[in-house]
């Protein structure tokens, strides 16, 4: 281990270089340098996931239990440099394993998103926020909102400069062969606005009016059109000057100079070749050769007009300054109505979030970011509060700029109280771009990114730089070696074919493999002019390639197919199934995509539109999906059909057709109670029907997945059914069921997905898509010299070619090489046994010297290495497997037999829009009033809280006032209750909601644990009795764990809320 000096370690890990450990190894430094067993309080460690932050809490618990017996492979490093006796590592790393399996909700492992989650209620003053705000997860709500909010404003008086710009949006969704509907393209738009690297254009629109933009369109009209104007002017007065020297069509060689003044007599210009270049601007050449001394002398006297149209016609190229501005301000005006309405769009994203008083995560970056900028380090850093002295980020590649500088003035603090920080991160993972991660800070440390960085962030800046120590990891200890060796070689000479200023992300890539098994590479190329053609054949070769490994005694299990998109995976996924072959993809575990949860989704669309068959329809397609039964027969006995007469004298009557779908309900599930239980909480009538329907029984994973969408539901501001099914509607058929590895079914995932993780075996699919340009639009900077009328735009890749801000463009284009990649670095990084590769190329001659796919790339770069190419295994063949089984627990898998992959249902009918408002329950069940009782009793640290609370129950609709008075005086009692007043007394040590890792290595949560004079109290919240056995049971759990955790006298208490007693647990 490389000797420190420095206090900010900025460490570069290749894949499977060992990051995990070194973060592991560093926060134990830190939290056993001292005999405090509660140091660990002031660590905090931030990944970029909540799996990631989960292994890194596992690994440090596990390695601290190892050290704890004696053992593990960190004890030596850390008796060396603690500089203490293996007794007393053993005797610290016992007592802050215990301290942290009893604390475990104190332990600072958690996502970026998390930790800010956390600290933005210690601005909320300064961000001039109300103390009931809160944080919006799902931002496509409020952009949904916003959009409608806009909608809703077209067409009415005093909104027409408005209207005018949704209508020109309109259009030009129209005129590029997309959908007129503005609604869904609002929402992309909606999705791009929030997003970090659109402030700037956001700020340049933010004075802008609807009618300001329209003025600026004319203005750019104008301006262009004079450019058209004058070319065609000055093409009429050659004409007509042809027409004067009597010169006709044939006195020009190739007829070139009268054909071409015809195309520009339009007023615009697309190339002009070099042989009308100089037909223009030669008048010898503009003639048929031995044309006579006559014609000679008027090609001469016709030559000035010519010219005139040539000079005219060049201040309209990119070759021409003028032309460059030109074309931009073309290609500018058919975008401002998609910028003002952009604008637009953003204020009402503010105006939403505003009126509900909530932020959307990104929202709150940007305004502590303000902040901070703005403020010294010591009124920030009190705002944060002085808890952390020991600060680690993992993935820091995929950090965003906003991010990054909201965090770093705790770095600056921590070091200079001489504490430990540390970042660790890759350039050559960096593949959430789109999520606003920048890989260039991770280049630039330790400088920051960005102008203006106002005093904190520039005192920041220098204490990193004053205590900056790099180091890199280069070992391998995840890969076979073979396939290390291969990824070397590759990426180096890939390395040399990127843009020169994105080279040194590939750096020093070599790593050394060092495991003691070699693993092997396989490419299949498969070519194809069109997309269909490459994927018919990728999937055929795939599926070869799964059934080879089969022979060679690999498990179906062992096999993950890494693919870009969901698209891709859940196509793929079909087609591995018509084969035969069980696929695992999360888009095929989607709620939306089983008919149970679409069961449940259609029964809540019929009562809450009884009279709309369609929905009954639904339920009896989803309950013949899953259980088989006979359609025809359910709809030959509950439909009835009846012949209305037309009120319109000489017409046909027509049949009306009506399902009784209460009826059909009752004799399928005889036990369901649909109607009487829909005031229920959602989650509770959500569980009613699973269980009524069979589908707990049959497809437990997915009855456990709609009844945890339905407690998600619960915990937002929706509410009722339709709340369930906006949210449904909007997202929540898209969550997917957890599951876990099957040893008979391949997973499908895409890079994204599987970055941080290994398999066994690896089939990357890299398609063929273009990188030479990006899709979308982006945001633009226009100063000064551009020429335009504002100084920042929102333009798509052939907006900006060869214009002014060309530069821009080419940068993004490099990003887009750089991106591609990365993913397939990440791709080729994930295997530990085998990696096979599955290449697509259009062409297989395509242009070596401008390869325009990263799979062309990758060919070109193993031609330079190894000549000629071809599919077939690209190192020796390492036969079968070789690498340890990996385990897989069979008994918590979902049996893939109760999987639907691919498409959902089919259903025949279309499934119809719900109105919006709330369903209010009419009254709340024993037991859930005995729930509400147990929330605001997690809410008191004392009873002096119990004001503030009481008022916060009459905020918002969530119970009628008759359950309200009944919960109140319930806690009242509660807290005047003789024996339980203690627990709720001013003063004393409580701890509420707390996490422990049990006797059994669950995580266990007590309601409330209070310390009274040196004695340890228990206290567990419970309704009813009707448990009793097994609530005394579970405390003595907790006080068995709390005993060993703290030793000492621990007592147990159970507090029964119907009717109210305290019960002692011996």
């Amino acid at each position: 281990m490389t000797n420190r000096t420095k206090n900010f370690e900025v460490v570069r890990a290749s894949a499977g270089s060992g990051k995990t450990f070194r973060l592991v190894l560093r926060y134990l430094e830190c939290a056993l340098l001292s005999d405090n067993p509660r140091a660990f309080r002031s660590i905090l460690a931030l990944t970029f996931t909540n799996k990631a932050a989960a292994e890194m809490k596992s690994r440090i618990l596990g390695d601290l239990e190892k050290l704890a017996r004696g053992g593990g492979d960190k004890k030596r490093y850390l008796v060396k440099y603690l500089k203490i006796s293996e007794v007393t590592l053993v005797k610290r790393a016992k007592r802050l394993h215990k301290e942290m399996l009893h604390r475990y909700s104190d332990i600072s492992v958690m996502t970026i998103d998390s930790f800010v989650n956390r600290l933005v209620r210690s601005f909320a003053r300064d961000l001039a926020l109300d103390q009931d705000f809160r944080i919006e997860l799902d931002s496509e709500k409020i952009i949904d909102e916003a959009v409608s909010q806009l909608l809703d404003k077209v067409g009415r008086d005093g909104n027409e400069s408005l209207s005018n710009l949704l209508e020109g949006f309109a259009d030009q969704q129209v005129e590029e062969d997309k959908d007129a509907r503005v609604r869904n393209p609002l929402k992309e738009l909606g999705k791009a606005v929030v997003k970090e690297n659109m402030r700037g254009v956001i700020a340049a629109f933010t004075d802008i009016s609807p009618k300001q933009f329209k003025d600026i369109s004319k203005a750019l009209r104008k301006a262009t059109s004079a450019y058209e104007k004058h070319l065609k002017e000055v093409v009429q007065v050659a004409k007509s000057a042809i027409i004067e020297l009597e010169m006709g069509d044939d006195d020009f060689a190739y007829g070139d100079v009268p054909r071409n003044l015809k195309k520009l007599e339009k007023g615009r210009v697309k190339e002009l070749k070099n042989r009308i270049r100089s037909h223009l601007t030669e008048p010898e050449s503009m003639l048929k050769k031995n044309a006579s001394a006559e014609l000679v002398s008027k090609a001469q006297a016709l030559a000035p007009f010519l010219i005139h149209v040539h000079d005219a016609a060049i201040k309209m190229l990119p070759e021409t300054d003028e032309g460059k501005k030109y074309l931009l301000s073309r290609n500018l005006l058919k975008r401002l109505d998609l910028m003002g309405t952009l604008s637009e769009l953003y204020k009402e994203i503010e105006k939403v979030q505003t009126d509900n008083n909530v932020r959307t995560f990104g929202a709150m970056h940007k305004m502590i970011s303000k902040i901070v900028r703005e403020n010294p380090a010591p009124f920030i850093y009190e705002r944060l509060g002085s808890r952390y002295s020991h600060i680690f980020m993992d993935e820091f590649q995929d950090t965003s700029i906003t991010q990054w500088h909201n965090l770093v003035v705790l770095y600056d603090h921590a070091l200079a109280n001489n504490r430990k920080t540390l970042i660790v991160g890759d350039g050559k993972q960096a593949i959430y771009r789109w999520r606003n991660g920048d890989y260039k800070q991770l280049m630039d440390l330790p400088s920051l990114q960005g102008e203006n960085l106002g005093m904190a962030l520039s005192d920041a800046q220098n204490s990193l730089t004053q205590n900056c120590f790099p180091d890199s990891l280069n070992d391998n200890w995840r890969t076979g070696s073979e396939i290390v060796e291969w990824n070397n070689a590759l990426f180096a000479e890939l390395r040399n074919h990127l843009p020169v200023e994105l080279r040194e992300v590939y750096d020093n890539l070599d790593q050394t493999p060092k495991m003691k098994f070699t693993g092997g590479v396989h490419l299949e190329l498969v070519y194809g002019e069109t997309v269909a053609e490459r994927s018919k054949t990728h999937c055929d070769v795939i599926i070869d390639r799964i059934r080879a490994y089969e022979t060679q005694g690999f498990d179906l299990g062992d096999i993950t197919i890494l693919v870009r998109t969901n698209r891709e995976g859940a196509y793929l996924a079909q087609e591995v199934l018509k084969a035969g072959i069980k696929p695992m993809t999360e888009e095929s575990l989607q709620l939306g995509r089983h008919p149970g949860p679409i069961a449940v989704s259609a029964l809540i669309r019929w009562i809450l539109r009884p009279d709309d068959y369609r929905n009954g329809v639904a339920v009896l397609q989803c309950v013949a999906a899953l259980t088989g039964i006979d359609e025809v027969y359910y709809l030959e006995k509950y439909v009835t059909v009846t012949e209305i007469s037309s009120k319109t004298p000489g017409k046909k009557s027509y049949f009306k057709g009506k399902l009784d779908t209460s009826g059909m309900l009752k004799e399928l599930f005889p036990e369901l109670k649909a109607v009487e239980r829909s005031s229920d909480p959602v989650a509770t009538f959500v569980g009613h029907v699973c269980e009524t329907m069979g589908i707990t029984r049959m497809y437990p994973a997915y009855a456990e997945g709609i009844i945890e969408l339905a407690h998600e539901v619960g915990r937002t501001d929706e509410s009722g059914l339709h709340g369930f099914i906006r949210f449904w509607d909007r997202k929540g058929h898209e969550k997917s069921v957890v599951t876990i590895a099957s040893k008979d079914a391949v997973q499908i995932m895409t890079v994204h997905k599987a970055k941080g993780l290994a398999f066994k075996v690896v089939i990357a699919l890299i398609t063929a898509k273009d990188f030479t340009k990006f899709r979308g639009v982006i945001p633009v900077t226009l100063d000064k010299t551009s020429g335009m009328p504002i100084r920042a735009a929102m333009l798509e890749n052939f907006d900006m070619k060869d214009t002014v801000v060309e530069s821009q463009r080419v940068a993004e284009v490099n990003r887009v090489i750089l991106d591609q990649t990365n993913a397939v670095y990440v791709a080729f990084t994930r295997p530990v046994e085998r990696l096979d590769i599955v290449l697509e190329l259009e062409d297989k001659d395509f242009d070596r010297a401008e390869p325009k796919t990263i799979g062309e790339l990758i060919v070109k770069s193993l031609e330079i290495k190894n000549g000629t190419i071809s599919s077939g295994d690209l190192t020796p063949s390492p036969g079968a497997s070789l690498s340890p089984e990996i385990s897989i627990d069979s008994s918590s898998a979902i049996s893939l037999e109760t999987l639907f992959t691919g498409e959902s249902v089919n259903h025949l009918v279309t499934e119809n829009q719900v109105d919006h408002h709330s369903t209010v329950p009419d009254g709340l069940t024993p037991s859930e009033l005995g729930t509400e009782v147990h929330k605001v009793l997690e809410k008191l640290n004392s009873k002096d809280d119990w004001v503030s609370v009481k008022k916060s129950l009459s905020v918002g609709v969530i119970f009628g006032d008759s359950d309200r008075l009944i919960i109140e005086e319930r806690v009242e009692n509660i807290l005047n209750l003789d024996g339980a007043q203690v627990f709720f007394s001013p003063g004393i040590h409580v701890e509420s909601e707390c996490d422990f890792v049990d006797i059994d290595g669950g995580v266990s949560r007590p309601d409330r644990i209070v310390r009274i004079d040196g004695v340890w109290h228990i206290v567990d919240y419970k309704t009813t009795v009707a448990e009793k056995y097994k609530h005394i049971k579970q405390v003595e759990r907790y006080v068995s764990t709390l005993k060993e955790i703290e030793g000492g006298t621990v007592k147990g208490w159970l507090l029964y809320t119907e009717p109210i007693h305290l019960v002692s647990v011996k």
